[in-house]
């Protein structure tokens, strides 16, 4: 899928707004252009039906004067000025009735056509015969002043059902008028919607990844480093939250490396002084409260002064290693390896009693032998010293486990080294040993 960013979307969502506006003008001028038209054409229309019949029966009744006239002066221009209005007459006849926009004014126009013939005929024989009058010409007169008023009124009824016409007409163009509003109403909201959901679109592409990167920032920035930001909107915001989840991974890896360097001896790998105390106190707590069996080791490397005497203190610090392989070979799930200090190691035995201590402590010893770790000069000695103590049910902290199995390790270093000694901690017990707990210094002598 293409990529698209921020600028992109910003561009798209003008775009789209300024086209919801220049179309909605767009319908609105052309609604208006087109309402504007329909409405002066129907006007327009209306004004060039009506007026060539207003002329016509003008017309109309101004040629019954040629006609009166001559009755009554008999002279010749005035036969030839209602020759004039009769060739006016049917050209207007004719115009009318072929413009005609419905049946029924088109009916009326020829109804007063017909009358209008009639009216010509009678005033042919009044003209040719020349009737004054006193003889009949009167009677002829008046029969055709009737036939042109006759005439004249039907052209009237034509123009009054015109104008019937085009007032429908004109009402259609404002039913017309009223659905283009509609129309253009609806266009209008329609777009309108289009920008809110643009501008919702825009909203939510920006915005809301900028309130979830503000969200897990505050949770990383409170310690919370194993949070991590899921977004896919394939744009800008996805490369950072990316780059926001490396962050992340790299400081919650320096913690864990920082948590480790804290708690480890840096020489043998295995847990420190300042560590061994939280968890013994942790696992002295589990034991009272369930009432399980707890046991620690106190482990001294034999010899140790004379390796770094005669081998150097590189083969020293090698011989604490290789001891600390070995006791963390033989440890069991749930078990904790600390160095305490010097050449002298704990390791806390959760669930275990004093004789299963006993029995771990015997493998330990063994295997140290066993791997000859300080065997190549013989005269040195070899092996480890290991003092054993359980606590007590009902009474004992870190302070009197330690001190029972740290005298359990003076037994074992005064039984000839390289054994193993041990004891529980008894009921009444001093706190001889507490200033060496906290400082985490070895005994003096201790070889």
């Amino acid at each position: 899928m293409k990529k698209l960013t921020i600028r992109n979307k910003l561009f798209v969502g003008f775009l789209l707004i300024a086209t919801a506006v220049v179309v909605s003008n767009l319908i609105t001028i052309t609604t208006s252009q087109r309402i504007l038209t329909h409405y002066e054409r129907s006007r327009r229309t209306l004004h060039i039906k009506s007026e060539p019949l207003l002329m016509l029966q003008n017309k109309l009744l101004r040629a019954a004067m040629p006609v009166n006239d001559f009755l009554i002066n008999n002279l010749e221009r005035e036969n030839k000025e209602f020759r004039q209005f009769e060739v006016a007459i049917e050209k207007d006849f004719a115009a009318v009735s072929k413009s005609a926009i419905d049946p029924s004014v088109a009916r009326l126009i020829g109804e007063a056509h017909t009358k209008w013939r009639a009216a010509k005929r009678r005033a042919d024989h009044l003209l040719i015969t020349g009737a004054s009058l006193e003889s009949n010409g009167y009677s002829e007169m008046k029969m055709f002043d009737e036939e042109i008023f006759d005439s004249a009124t039907i052209l009237q009824t034509a123009h009054a059902r015109l104008e019937v016409v085009m007032a429908s007409d004109l009402e259609r163009a404002r039913e017309h008028r009223r659905q283009a509003y509609v129309v253009a109403g609806v266009f209008f909201i329609v777009l309108i919607l289009v920008a809110m959901a643009t501008s919702i679109w825009l909203a939510r592409s920006i915005i809301r990844p900028i309130e979830i990167f503000r969200t897990e920032s505050r949770r990383v920035g409170h310690g919370h480093l194993d949070q991590r930001i899921s977004l896919h909107t394939n744009d800008e915001f996805e490369l950072l939250a990316n780059d926001f989840n490396w962050m992340a991974e790299r400081l919650q890896k320096s913690r864990e490396d920082l948590h480790e360097l804290s708690v480890k001896d840096e020489m043998t790998d295995l847990y420190n002084h300042r560590e061994l105390l939280r968890l013994l106190s942790r696992e002295i707590q589990y034991a009272h409260r369930t009432n399980e069996p707890l046991s620690l080791m106190m482990i001294d490397i034999d010899c140790l002064k004379q390796v770094n005497d005669v081998r150097g203190h590189l083969a020293g610090d090698e011989t604490l290693r290789a001891v600390a392989r070995v006791i963390d070979g033989e440890m069991r799930e749930g078990d904790w390896a600390a160095r305490y200090g010097g050449d002298e190691f704990c390791v806390i035995l959760p669930g275990t009693d004093l004789a299963g201590g006993a029995a771990i402590a015997q493998r330990i010893k063994d295997s140290v032998a066993r791997d000859q770790i300080i065997s190549e000069n013989r005269h040195l000695g070899r092996g480890v010293s290991i003092g054993c103590a359980e606590l007590h049910h009902h009474c004992g902290n870190e302070t009197d486990i330690i001190h029972a199995a740290d005298q359990a390790l003076y037994v074992a270093k005064r039984s000839g080294k390289n054994c193993v000694s041990s004891s529980t901690v008894p009921q009444n017990i001093t706190a001889a040993s507490e200033q060496r707990l906290n400082t985490g210094e070895p005994r003096s002598g201790k070889s």
